[in-house]
């Protein structure tokens, strides 16, 4: 009888484990999601700016070892 309740227990703790935690990780990755989402234009432009800015200075560097 007490073993029955100890494996009830350790379903239902396995029930949690693969019903909740996707879904917890589901929404920490949706929201992760929306954030990126939120950011990503302002930094696709800083990234443009600063790649526009390093070939700039690595061209400069090259013409002015020549």
């Amino acid at each position: 009888m007490h073993r029955r309740r100890g494996n009830a227990l350790a379903v239902v703790k396995f029930v949690l484990r693969v019903f909740v935690l996707p879904l917890l990780i589901w929404r920490a990755l949706r929201r992760e999601v929306f954030l990126f989402a939120g950011i990503r234009p302002r930094v696709r432009r800083q990234l443009n700016y600063s790649l526009c800015a390093l070939a700039h200075g690595m061209r400069r560097q090259e013409t002015m070892h020549v």
